[in-house]
């Protein structure tokens, strides 16, 4: 049977990747493709990989350089072809995490794909943007997908070299029922995370029952809150946050 393998694709992303790859961990290989990091990232993803078949690979990405994100891409879809032909790819970004059984259910899809002549390859699974918190997600379309992101590794394939590129290849694409949870619009939970765990440690003020469920409502976008009016917002917050444009 075919390998299913995971890339992920990331820069100084310590804070995330360790969930993403908690979420990938029934994978058949998986291959970390970085940035050129300066924090954890790649010893995290060294521990995760000692003992099984993955790898890291590095490609120096160029913050400034609008055409990256797609030869980045090329730059794994590269390694791919060359040391895993006719397998099957599910690419993710270092801030992005798949759902509940979403690798065992690609697996059993693989297995169900190449039971069929002629089959599609390229695969859009389905994936929310957290807005804010863990408990809202964008809702501007009903549902949202990651374009092209589960395919079979084929000479074919390649990136357009764009900011947002999409992958090209000879199959058409078609939707599949895998989940991708999207946290690059609510990285404030992290800070959450931080101040509930050292408010456990040291707070005398509050109970742990009290941490435990302003803790939840912060992450879940459940505590007493009211609007704001625009107007009452200072300048310099108008500013630095481009309201005024």
């Amino acid at each position: 049977m075919s390998k299913l393998v995971v890339v992920i694709m990331g820069q100084n992303c310590e804070n995330t990747i360790q969930m993403c790859l908690d979420s990938v961990k029934d994978a058949d290989v998986i291959v970390y493709c970085d940035g050129g990091s300066e924090d954890e990232t790649t010893n995290i993803v060294g521990e995760v990989i000692r003992d099984r078949d993955g790898d890291i690979i590095s490609n120096e990405y160029d913050q400034e350089d609008k055409k990256m994100n797609g030869k980045q891409r090329n730059f794994y879809l590269k390694y791919l072809k060359k040391n895993y032909p006719d397998d099957w790819a599910l690419c993710l970004d270092a801030d992005e995490v798949v759902g509940d059984f979403g690798i065992l259910n690609l697996k059993q899809a693989i297995k169900q794909i190449e039971e069929i002549e002629n089959p599609i390859t390229i695969y859009c699974p389905i994936i929310h943007h957290f807005i804010g918190d863990l408990g809202h997600e964008d809702d501007t379309r009903p549902v949202h997908f990651a374009l092209n992101r589960f395919f079979k590794v084929t000479k074919d394939l390649e990136y357009p070299e764009t900011e947002h590129p999409v992958l090209k290849g000879d199959s058409n694409s078609r939707t599949i029922e895998i989940h991708l949870w999207h946290l690059r619009e609510c990285l404030g939970v992290l800070e959450t995370k931080k101040k509930f765990e050292s408010n456990v440690k040291k707070s005398q003020m509050h109970s742990q029952d009290q941490l435990k469920q302003w803790n939840r409502d912060m992450l879940l976008g459940n505590y007493p809150i009211k609007k704001v009016h625009y107007d009452l917002l200072p300048f310099p917050i108008k500013n630095y946050f481009n309201l005024n444009i």
